[in-house]
């Protein structure tokens, strides 16, 4: 099994950022890191030790074998579709897949209050197999359609940035400590699903008052009064909400707050 996590990873970086011929592969990275991931997974997997050449500030890893490069295509048809070993996988292999994916196309977009993973991809339906996978791994994503640009998915929200960083994360140290930087700004937040539905629950239950329950749960006045009057629902609770991802006494929730949605 392990062998075929290191091949997971390669061929997710590969039809990331790689290069797939008829009787070589090639990958072309500008991060130190990366490219020693993917060489380590390619010797790991292949018992081949690739060769890794420096041009300016470019690391370049080309593998001349056409019996690898022949069964990368295929896995892969030509470097288009995600092989079946990883769509029917266990978690360990969807991970290990999208983070050599995200290694190659993600960035963190930490820019205009945006706290999100950005991974772009021209080819729309591979970008959303890769958000069903995501998915796969109780990880929310939607993509965005972009006009003159390759679509983007986008991982936002704390719940799904922290599952993010604990399943699959990055190897390009830049890419972590940005994933960590947002994730640590987002805790201080207190808008956490958890806490929504905490203090709808005690509401309910007329078990205090707002005063105190604002100080409870670490909010502001105001921001308790806008939840408790349905005028402002946290991102996240709407993105659960669209999943159907609820608490277990959600119809009681909404018997009570007339201004929840109903969920299938």
């Amino acid at each position: 099994m392990s062998e075929k996590i290191y091949e997971a990873y390669a061929i997710g970086a590969l039809m990331g950022d790689g290069y797939l011929a008829k009787r070589m592969v090639r990958l072309k990275v500008t991060q130190k890191n990366f490219m020693k991931e993917f060489a380590k997974c390619i010797q790991k997997t292949y018992k081949i030790i690739p060769h890794i050449k420096e041009d300016k500030n470019l690391f370049i890893c080309t593998v001349h074998r056409v019996l690898l490069a022949k069964r990368l295509n295929k896995l892969t048809d030509g470097g288009s579709k995600i092989p079946s070993f990883i769509i029917n996988g266990n978690d360990r292999l969807k991970a290990s897949f999208l983070k050599g994916f995200a290694d190659a196309e993600g960035s963190i977009d930490d820019t205009n209050h945006k706290h999100q993973i950005v991974i772009t991809q021209k080819n729309r339906e591979l970008l959303e197999k890769i958000q069903e996978l995501l998915l796969s791994l109780r990880i929310q994503s939607k993509i965005y359609k972009k006009t003159n640009n390759p679509d983007q998915l986008v991982i936002s929200i704390i719940r799904n940035l922290k599952k993010f960083n604990k399943l699959i994360g990055f190897s390009i140290n830049y890419k972590k400590k940005k994933l960590q930087s947002i994730i640590n700004y987002l805790e201080k937040l207190n808008t956490h699903p958890e806490i929504y539905w905490g203090v709808l629950h005690e509401w309910k239950n007329k078990t205090t008052t707002q005063t105190k329950l604002a100080k409870k749960f670490g909010l502001k006045e105001g921001t308790l009064k806008s939840w408790l009057k349905g005028r402002r629902i946290p991102n996240q609770i709407k993105k659960d909400l669209n999943y159907g991802w609820v608490p277990k006494n959600y119809s009681e929730f909404r018997r009570y707050f007339k201004f929840l949605p109903k969920v299938s």
